[in-house]
């Protein structure tokens, strides 16, 4: 099930989801249905990066907002497998890369702390944080790791890091360091399951 929660936004039109959502105020989850009929209609070339683009599955267009998609308790754990980091014009990518199937995920800001499997540990001195966390996941295999830059120091237009902060109990978490709060988008792939995250350029 796929959730994006929303405050003060007045009305909201998200693509590719068939739902018109418009409502002030109080947070909330919405559970829309998610259309895979062509999830590349309001993509353009720019957007594709080296992206294939008859293998994107979904496209979560640009926001800030809470965005997550319930784990199949049923389903064995997603591998995550490798970890890329790149710029493009207007924004900064990061690619999951799983051995298997994408797990369940979420995407927030950190509100405070952020790191640890907990959550309650200092994410670093960035001024923002977005937490990005699967469940039903790992990232070693045997207790070796499987990606192996899991700290990194970039100097992107938006990110100035990427760190992995827990992988036990089934849940892999990674902490994307940034300039500031920007919108970002996420990209299902098929082929290689793939969970892209774009962070917008200010």
């Amino acid at each position: 099930m796929l959730r994006i929660s929303y405050r003060n936004t007045c009305p909201l039109l998200i693509p590719l989801l068939v739902l018109l959502a418009a409502g002030c105020g109080e947070e909330r989850d919405l559970d829309p249905y998610v259309s895979t009929e062509n999830p590349r209609e309001t993509l353009t070339e720019l957007d594709y990066g080296n992206l294939d683009s008859a293998e994107i599955r979904l496209n979560m267009p640009w926001s800030g907002n809470k965005v997550s998609k319930d784990a199949n308790p049923d389903a064995e754990p997603g591998t995550l497998s490798a970890v890329t980091t790149e710029t493009f014009e207007g924004y900064d990518r990061v690619v999951f890369t799983f051995g298997n199937r994408i797990s369940g995920y979420r995407l927030a800001y950190a509100t405070e702390g952020g790191g640890g499997c907990d959550g309650t540990e200092s994410a670093g001195e960035a001024p923002a944080h977005l937490v990005v966390e699967f469940e039903r996941a790992r990232s070693n295999e045997g207790g070796t790791p499987l990606v192996e830059d899991r700290e990194r120091t970039l100097d992107f237009p938006t990110m100035v890091g990427a760190t992995q902060t827990c992988d036990e109990g089934d849940r892999v978490k990674w902490i994307l360091a940034v300039r500031s709060k920007v919108d970002y988008r996420i990209l299902e792939m098929l082929g290689t399951p793939r969970l892209v995250v774009d962070l917008r350029h200010r």
